[in-house]
């Protein structure tokens, strides 16, 4: 298990990354203003159990580290993140890829809602129309 605790501008937030099995969980908890030590621990031994059981969504990772990769390459790559500087690691990562799916997801249902919406504004339009034009 891994902790990660970023300050994003105006709240500090712990990413709690854990792998299992080739997949890995991640968990957000926003702690507010800046967490002492004693509170982090006490969230982990308190609460994390609970939310990672209740957190269903996870990732497969496949692991890299096995492969022998060129020594040039590996200096190429280090030199453009360097030149590059992220504040940002694998759980942050996964995170983000889980806020798109989400995103992805509730735009397709607003657009499934919107659609219906106007069908049924359709319909009551025509309805209205057949009512005007049976009176004469």
């Amino acid at each position: 298990m891994q902790v990660t605790i970023v300050f994003d501008g105006q709240f500090y937030i712990g990413l709690f990354e854990s792998t299992f099995d080739g997949k890995v969980q991640l968990t957000r908890h926003v702690f507010g203003s800046e967490p002492a030590t004693e509170e982090v621990y006490e969230f982990v031994l308190c609460n994390l159990n609970r939310i990672l059981r209740s957190n269903v969504s996870s990732i497969s990772v496949t692991d890299t580290s096995r492969r022998i990769r060129n020594p040039k390459r590996i200096q190429r790559e280090a030199a453009r993140l360097l030149k590059d500087p992220r504040i940002s690691t694998r759980s942050q990562e996964i995170l983000k890829e889980m806020q798109e799916c989400n995103k992805t997801r509730k735009e397709q249902v607003s657009k499934q809602e919107r659609e219906a919406e106007k069908e049924r504004l359709y319909k009551r339009k025509r309805l209205l129309a057949k009512e005007k034009h049976k009176g004469h």
